[in-house]
């Protein structure tokens, strides 16, 4: 029992851990979300260069003729492509923003439709609030398009890293309570043996 009991503790004391690091890392993206989403936007380019890379190690292992010449489109495509996103990452920030905000929308439609097809079942009400929701963003976005287009990004990856670090903590405890109700069971059990 000692040792599952270390084990949890270890594991509460990582999540806790990641837990807090996400909510400090999503307060710094939201006060700085310019710098955020630049940041995100030259790791899109990296990860797209890395990708075209390896598209194009992969055309050596390919035995088909059209095969190689498509995926050796792609593959110059996407390193030419990151190699712009990364010398303009303002342009890719607004591309990236419009992207953001073509998701919120339709989720938001679907989600909405979907809550009103579910209403009479329980928490339909919380998805038509969360679709509705979605489109006001979405909204809210478009109606200060240039300039909301430089901080989007930025400001949801701060808002996903906080809600991540709370989930993360929330689970934690109910972990914590889980183990301590091992515990108790456990005991009990050496006691009436």
């Amino acid at each position: 029992m000692n040792a599952i009991k270390e084990l949890f503790e270890v594991n509460l004391k990582t999540q806790t851990i990641i837990g807090i690091a996400a909510i400090i890392l999503g307060c710094g993206a939201i006060s700085t979300p310019f710098v955020t989403g630049v940041f995100f936007s030259m790791l899109l380019a990296i990860g797209m260069c890395a990708l075209g890379v390896t598209g194009i190690i992969w055309l050596f292992k390919e035995s088909s003729t059209s095969s190689k010449v498509w995926m050796g489109l792609l593959s110059t495509l996407l390193i030419i492509s990151s190699f712009f996103m990364y010398q303009l990452p303002g342009v890719t920030l607004m591309f990236s923003s419009g992207v953001l905000i073509s998701f919120f929308l339709l989720e938001g439609i679907f989600a909405t439709i979907y809550g009103i097809k579910q209403r009479k079942e329980k928490g339909a009400g919380w998805t038509i609030f969360y679709g509705v929701l979605s489109i006001v963003c979405s909204g809210l976005l478009i109606a200060d398009w240039p300039i909301s287009g430089l901080f989007a990004i930025g400001t949801y990856v701060g808002v996903k890293l906080i809600f991540l670090g709370i989930n993360v903590l929330s689970l934690t405890f109910a972990e914590n309570k889980v183990a301590d109700e091992l515990e108790e069971e456990f005991s009990d059990d050496r006691v009436s043996a």
